[in-house]
């Protein structure tokens, strides 16, 4: 087993030392401070460019989150607990803004790079439909920002 199955299966710790569960826990300002901690929720199948430590996913990795549903509800409630983060709310089926505080986030700054990943780890794990969900609550938000013009191209390459 890699450490992002380990991890994913609430068996053992990311490369700090801290469970997903303690991610879970962690306060808005702490999970937006942590920069390593979005590379554990939403890993994916290439390196990062910030973190040398984060979790790289094998075809055997993605394999795995594709055929448990426990870790897909895992991977679930990852995305739902970061999306408090940014003021985002998921009720009846749809993404709402839950606060002025998702405005803020969805205004060109780093955070953009942060939707990509996580678009990309929910559909390449097997969370496709909340990947393109999340995809058009943020071209629906940011559509009449110019700089988001780039950004709307990544955003739906990762839901593809």
């Amino acid at each position: 087993m890699s450490k992002i199955t380990t991890f994913y299966q609430l068996a053992g710790p990311d490369s700090e030392g801290r469970t997903l569960e303690e991610l879970w826990q962690m306060s808005d300002e702490e999970l937006m401070h942590h920069h390593d901690v979005i590379q554990w929720l939403f890993p994916l199948d290439q390196e990062s460019n910030f973190n040398p430590d984060a979790p790289v996913l094998t075809d055997k990795d993605v394999q795995l989150f594709q055929n448990s549903d426990e870790m897909r509800s895992h991977l679930k409630t990852s995305f739902h607990r970061f999306m408090r983060v940014i003021g985002v709310v998921f009720e009846d089926g749809k993404l709402s803004h839950a606060s002025d505080l998702t405005y803020v986030w969805l205004q060109p700054n780093h955070n953009w790079l942060r939707f990509t990943r996580i678009i990309r780890s929910l559909t390449i794990l097997g969370n496709p439909e909340l990947a393109c969900m999340f995809f058009q609550f943020c071209e629906d938000t940011v559509v009449d920002v110019p700089e988001a013009k780039e950004s709307l191209k990544y955003w739906q390459d990762a839901c593809s």
